[in-house]
């Protein structure tokens, strides 16, 4: 949805999203469809133990670690799956076992975070679903070391 306003405003080129009483209305200006950031900095208070605000500046050109890890994981976990189904092995085996309870729990983790609010509720929701990502690990873990692997799994349902 937002991309197709996104597009419908860059083909325009003449009209400007402005809000009027709660209600979006188009106004004559021009404006460009590559948005730029410049030198911006983005500043967060954060309190220390001695009850002192300092600020902490994050440039925008920095993404997070934790975001690049997330899409490292997911690229990983483009490759394994045709990986398992090309040349089913142990190591693909392991591999998915590690990277799809670590991709789920993320994913899920953004959902609740997203979705769940209050004091306690949140705690509560991410504890269960840190206790359900550990025991898919486990158990992917498991059913590799004591079955036929994630792979040969698939392929034997995808055969039925």
């Amino acid at each position: 949805m937002a991309a197709i306003f996104y597009s419908r405003l860059c083909i325009r080129n003449s009209g400007r999203l402005v809000s009027s009483l709660g209600r979006p209305v188009f106004t004559a200006s021009t404006i460009s469809c590559s948005p730029r950031i410049h030198s911006v900095v983005l500043s967060k208070a954060v309190h220390s133990s001695a009850n002192r605000k300092t600020e902490l500046e994050l440039a925008p050109s920095q993404p997070s670690s934790h975001w690049k890890f997330e899409r490292y994981v997911s690229v990983a976990l483009l490759t394994l799956i045709p990986a398992g189904v090309i040349y089913p092995s142990a190591a693909v085996d392991w591999a998915l076992a590690a990277v799809i309870p670590l991709h789920n729990h993320w994913g899920v983790g953004q959902v609740l975070t997203d979705y769940i609010h209050g004091s306690t509720m949140p705690k509560v929701a991410k504890g269960l679903w840190l206790a359900v990502s550990i025991l898919q690990f486990i158990g992917l873990c498991y059913f590799n070391y004591s079955d036929i692997g994630i792979c040969k799994a698939v392929s034997m349902i995808w055969h039925m």
